[in-house]
């Protein structure tokens, strides 16, 4: 798409920004978002144009950016940004995510690519809570309380359960289930809080070259587990991770985690939550798979569903004293029996 091609409201936001340079946009495969993408072709170099769905006069992309820049985090710099008509020129991280890079990797790539991933999710954890104090970023503000984590377990009950699988609960059955799944979350939102991406996985980490990895899809970052982007990256539905490589790489964390917090988390404690975390983690995105597919007509993520729920029946195979919920979910949900 030529410069003289596109609608006035990009053609005015490149043009003021472009110094009037010659320029072709290049549409980017979309997400499960309402955003739009477009890479800027222009000499010497390329840019992303990010549309945002509605325009938004603050949007929390920008503050929790600075944040993670402050922090030596790499994300994208903002190059301009127009609030009114929803337009942002950003930095170029290139098409390849650390999805596509571990595509047939053997263990000692898995391990190069993952340790760097793990650095930097230590980084985006522990490096900003410097600025919470002075800070108006939401990101600070929000937590994985219980309100959120419920909130995401009821859109599994409605996307996975009801709308995908067509659940009929018996009498009571439902009211047993919700609380079964309170119970898991409250046990998780009252664990210590370090700063979460929330979608901390390897569609969302960009390969950049000499093994650096740059961070994207942040804008929604709170407070919450650690165990939260630890699960989200080493239980991610769209790789398949080796079992040996995941549990090397959770030992790595542990120690950085250990440095982190002066040694204060007791291992088999950390276990156990980052165990309950693979289970509210998974549940959340079986919803979000599902409501893709029923509701949005995306039904390519099905494709990721078996995976994501073999790893919430791996979590249950170690968590003895989560039978109750195992049994309730396992009436309608059969592939975690």
């Amino acid at each position: 798409m030529e410069l003289a091609e596109m609608d006035l409201a990009v053609r005015d936001f490149l043009a003021g920004r472009l110094n009037g340079e010659e320029c072709r946009l290049e549409k980017l495969a979309g997400d499960a978002s309402t955003r739009m993408y477009f890479r800027v072709h222009c000499v010497p170099k390329t840019l992303i144009l990010m549309r945002m769905g509605e325009p938004d006069p603050a949007p929390a992309f920008v503050s929790v950016q600075q944040v993670l820049a402050r922090a030596g985090v790499p994300v994208p710099a903002i190059h301009a940004f127009d609030p009114a008509a929803g337009l942002m020129l950003l930095e170029d991280f290139g098409d390849r995510t650390l999805e596509q890079a571990a595509r047939g990797a053997d263990e000692k790539t898995w391990i190069a690519l993952y340790s760097e991933a793990l650095r930097v999710m230590a980084d985006i954890q522990f490096r900003p809570l410097k600025q919470r104090a002075s800070s108006s970023c939401p990101c600070f503000s929000l937590a994985f309380d219980v309100e959120k984590l419920m909130f995401e377990m009821d859109f599994f009950i409605a996307h996975t359960l009801e709308n995908w699988k067509r659940a009929e609960f018996a009498p009571g059955e439902k009211q047993a289930l919700r609380a079964e799944l309170e119970a898991l979350c409250r046990e998780l939102a009252a664990e210590p809080r370090v700063l979460c991406h929330r979608d901390y996985h390897s569609r969302n980490l960009m390969a950049l070259p000499g093994g650096a990895l740059g961070v994207i899809d942040f804008q929604d970052a709170r407070m919450g587990p650690a165990q939260y982007d630890l699960v989200s990256l080493l239980h991610d539905s769209y790789v398949d991770m080796p079992a040996p490589v995941r549990e090397k790489l959770y030992g790595m964390y542990l120690e950085r985690h250990e440095r982190e917090t002066g040694g204060g988390a007791d291992p088999a404690r950390f276990r156990e939550v980052y165990l309950l975390m693979i289970l509210q983690r998974n549940l959340k995105a079986a919803g979000s798979f599902a409501y893709l597919d029923c509701v949005k007509n995306m039904g390519r993520y099905l494709a990721r569903m078996p995976q994501c729920l073999g790893h919430v029946r791996d979590a249950f195979e170690q968590l003895a004293r989560m039978g109750t919920l195992r049994g309730l979910l396992a009436k309608h949900l059969p592939e975690i029996g």
